[in-house]
């Protein structure tokens, strides 16, 4: 017999357009932990759970002190003997243990896009992240009766991308619009007794280790309960389907490790699970490999025959994950033909309809390194200004600037390098390095007035009073001719 559990969760009251927070004491157990023992449900009964988290999350949304849940998974949901489900409450001492558990990083590394690592931001935004990775782990670790319909797995696997894919266009902004595409039990459903499709399957895989640190935190919470640790059963030879079906989620797990995680090393321990059956994970593995080693000496012509090899054979369904892994063995090249196949692989990546915003920029930058590689300059320069709309960081956005106002004028789109200038300048307003490129190429174009170069120096000067320590700046003063006596300043020749 199971021994029964409890836990303080929240307890949820809607008042127009707000929503009040208590806490009370329920009976029940963890969601996913439930699961592990209780697969086997009706479909009536897991559409109504993921209505049920989504109205809970959609009330959350509107309280006024703190509009957001923030540990949006599958292990912070109680399920009641009712059949009811509440979000554990955080903030009861009771739940220590729990939210511990949460922040460990088996959890986090699996309910968090790869950009917010860590349970320390909250957004609506990532809250819909989690939901998406809730309903994932429902439907790869549960057996609806009678059996989803492809309609219905559909409908799921466009919900679930527009939770996960936060950067695109499509992507939802509120639980409301999630609610209404959940589809609806209907009175008369057709039984049909074919295998579940497990969609999304690689949720279920990567859940499995979670399933196992859940045990370990039930085993420290009663030291005397005994947990069986469930596994994946490796399927029979003659099941062809789930075989495959189980292929493509480590192939999934490769493409996230290497292509959202960075981590070679742990994309190549699990394509080394499928390398027998998989056509392409030699290829695959290559690539990877030479990434991993991008500092040692390489293969460059059985790398060309990899990747020549893993084009023709890609799949279509996970274009985009191909023609990134694709862009970055091209990248591992070089040469007019390596560019050339990056810009090519490049277009059809920005083609894909779901890209992330990480993924855009990288390959973006590819490109835009691959124009320069051929000569097209301004082409170059267009692209990292697409990049630049996708970094935050401040200090690379600092150097795109230059670089962009560097390819302008060496195209000779001397406006187009002067309004970089100015528009980065404007946006980083103590940065030196922009300061000077605009000095040198308002003294460099003979058709700009003196007065204007000497008024902005004194601007610069005034503004950032360092820039005169500065050795370039000193270099410019020479070869420019920029005199300055206290806050006066002339300047003399010009070399363009």
């Amino acid at each position: 017999m199971v021994p029964k559990e409890g836990y303080d969760v929240l307890r949820l009251v809607e008042h127009g357009q707000t929503c009040y927070i208590s806490s009370e004491y329920v009976d029940g157990r963890i969601l996913a932990n439930w699961l592990r023992y209780h697969p086997h449900v009706s479909k009536e009964r897991l559409l109504g759970w993921v209505q049920m988290i989504a109205k809970q999350l959609g009330m959350i949304h509107k309280c006024r002190k703190k509009p957001f849940y923030q540990y949006v998974n599958p292990y912070s949901v109680v399920i009641t003997e009712e059949g009811d489900l509440y979000f554990l409450d955080f903030e009861a001492q009771s739940n220590e243990e729990m939210l511990r558990f949460m922040r460990r990083r088996v959890v986090r590394e699996y309910f968090l896009p790869a950009e917010e690592p860590y349970y320390q931001k909250a957004s609506i935004s990532l809250d819909i992240y989690g939901f998406g990775r809730t309903i994932q782990y429902l439907l790869a670790v549960s057996e609806p009766d009678p059996p989803l319909t492809k309609k219905e797995e559909k409908k799921f696997q466009k919900i679930i991308s527009r939770c996960l894919k936060r950067q695109s266009k499509k992507s939802y902004q509120n639980v409301s619009e999630i609610r209404k595409h959940i589809p609806i039990m209907k009175e008369k459903t057709k039984r049909t007794y074919s295998r579940r499709t497990k969609f999304f399957f690689a949720a279920g895989v990567i859940i499995i280790i979670a399933s196992v640190c859940m045990i370990a935190f039930s085993k420290e919470k009663d030291q005397g309960k005994k947990a069986a640790i469930t596994t994946v059963e490796e399927p029979k030879e003659e099941n062809v389907s789930e075989k495959k079906e189980i292929q493509n989620a480590y192939l999934d797990l490769v493409f996230e490790y290497f292509l959202e995680l960075n981590d070679c090393k742990k994309s190549l321990e699990y394509l080394e699970k499928i390398k027998k059956e998989d056509e392409q994970a030699k290829d695959l593995e290559v690539i990877i490999k030479a990434v991993e080693n991008e500092k040692s000496e390489i293969n460059r012509t059985a790398l060309k025959n990899h990747l020549k090899s893993l084009e023709e054979s890609m799949i279509q369904e996970k274009a985009d994950q191909y023609c990134q892994c694709l862009i970055r063995g091209y990248g591992m090249l070089t040469g007019e033909q390596a560019a050339e196949n990056i810009l090519r692989l490049g277009n059809q990546y920005l083609e894909q309809e779901y890209i992330g915003k990480e993924g855009e920029k990288e390959v973006k930058e590819y490109m835009a390194s691959s124009c320069e590689t051929l000569d097209k300059v301004k082409e170059a320069a267009e692209l990292y200004e697409g990049v630049m709309e996708l970094e935050t960081d401040v200090y690379k956005r600092e150097e795109l600037y230059k670089k962009i106002a560097m390819l302008y004028e060496s195209c000779e789109e001397k406006d187009m390098a002067l309004d970089t200038c100015v528009q980065g300048i404007e946006e980083l307003e103590d940065s030196v390095e922009l300061r000077l490129l605009h000095i040198r190429l308002i003294c460099k174009d003979s058709s700009v007035d003196r007065s204007f170069c000497a008024q902005t120096v004194q601007e610069y000067m005034r503004k950032v009073p360092e820039i005169l320590e500065n050795e370039e700046f000193q270099k410019l003063q020479q070869e420019y001719e920029i005199r300055i006596e206290g806050e006066e300043v002339w300047v003399g020749n010009s070399n363009g």
